[in-house]
């Protein structure tokens, strides 16, 4: 995909089937595009969000998270249509998101927490599953293991996903500032650190926010 506007911020990014989502902070919308051949689809599925960071696409939800207005809103992936704009309030600079089953993982930038939420309902399961984090942001899913960015210390967590029980709090070190995740070819079983692939992306973008949100 190319063409994307810098003033847009292109920055969360989902794929579900051939679709490919994207989130644009600045420019408060969700495009989608043909994830084989890049061919816009719908550049504003959804618009008028409020600086949208993490994004999730689970069956024919949409999930996103708004940083500025701290909520989670859930959205028809298809249509682009609200089901529920305000799904999760009141968190702290939401960020990464990541879905499993009926579970929805946010990442709290502003609280240093991993909050756990009921996918359907937007009910609190657990919102500090995960605490004493350092600017989390981007989280990943693979089986019971739940993988954490963290921006401000340049690592790459594993935790329990149900209990949210630190397994390795820094199972990749020495990143800068790590943003997003994503886990390749998840095994059966819980992964040895070299057997699993971690993709993390970073960008000094998210400086603006912190100094912004946090000053």
């Amino acid at each position: 995909v190319s063409g994307l506007s810098s003033q847009a911020y292109p920055w969360g990014v989902a794929v579900s089937g051939s679709d490919l989502f994207v989130t644009s902070p600045l420019a408060g919308t969700i495009g989608e595009y043909n994830a084989t051949t890049g061919a816009v689809i719908n550049a504003s599925l959804v618009s008028g969000l409020n600086l949208p960071s993490g994004i999730a696409v689970s069956g024919s939800d949409l999930f996103v998270a708004n940083f500025s207005s701290g909520t989670i809103g859930e959205y028809n992936a298809t249509t682009g249509v609200a089901i529920n704009a305000s799904l999760v309030s009141g968190l702290s600079g939401p960020f990464g998101l990541a879905v499993s089953g009926s579970d929805l993982f946010v990442a709290n930038y502003n609280s240093d927490t991993i909050g756990e939420y009921n996918a359907s309902t937007g009910a609190a399961i657990n919102p500090s599953l995960v605490s004493g984090l350092n600017f989390p942001a981007g989280i990943a899913v693979s089986g019971s293991d739940l993988f954490v960015a963290n921006y401000g210390t340049g690592t790459i967590g594993e935790y329990n996903a149900s209990t949210g029980a630190a397994i390795n709090p820094s199972l990749v070190s020495g990143l800068n500032f790590p943003l997003f995740l994503a886990v390749t070819n998840p095994p059966a079983s819980v992964p040895e650190p070299a057997s699993l692939s971690l993709l993390a992306a970073g960008a000094l973008g998210l400086a603006a926010i912190r100094r912004r949100v946090r000053r």
